[in-house]
């Protein structure tokens, strides 16, 4: 049985069906086998892991904790056994700024788009820089990608915003 030390903050099944995955308080983000209901890796975080996302292409899975955002390499993460330190797993790249509550990968693959506080932003995966910012009135609790790529929405308080994230232009706010 898979136990938790700690509340666990977000979850996803990769795109091929074959993994979920959490992110928890007890600082460490869990893949497990849907089949087998198996934990099949334990990457230790250093930080509570607040949000995840795997991208599209499962190529990759993102992490977010009070400070970092880490782009793992998932070929490189399925070479793993037992518990291991993230920043250990050949390939890790993470970009230092505020706590992330919220991510998504865009449908292209090229983008995730976080919310870490009061900001939104999208970060390049390739260049792992930040694409575009935008500072909310309140604390950005979620994020998500329209499915041709042409829109961002986010959740802050009790305001929605609708963003193109090519010119970075809020469309609307309700």
């Amino acid at each position: 049985k898979i136990k938790h030390d700690g509340y666990v903050c977000s979850v996803a099944f990769s795109p091929d069906n074959q993994y979920v995955a959490t992110g928890s308080f007890d600082e460490h983000l869990r893949i497990i086998d849907v089949k087998t209901g198996k934990e099949k890796h334990k990457i230790e975080h250093g930080g509570s892991v607040y949000s995840m996302a795997f991208s599209p292409d499962n190529k990759y899975v993102a992490t977010g904790t009070g400070n970092n955002l880490r782009i793992i390499d998932r070929k490189q993460l399925l070479e793993t056994s037992g518990e291991v330190n993230v920043d250990k797993i050949k390939g890790v790249r993470k970009i230092n700024t505020h706590g992330y509550t919220s991510m998504a990968f865009s449908p292209d693959n090229q983008y995730v788009a976080t919310g870490s506080g009061v900001y939104f932003r999208i970060i390049d995966v390739n260049a792992l820089n930040v694409k575009h910012e935008i500072r909310h009135d309140g604390i950005v609790r979620s994020v998500a990608f329209s499915p041709d790529n042409k829109y961002v929405a986010t959740g802050s308080g009790n305001n929605l915003l609708i963003i193109d994230p090519n010119t970075n232009q809020e469309l609307h706010k309700i």
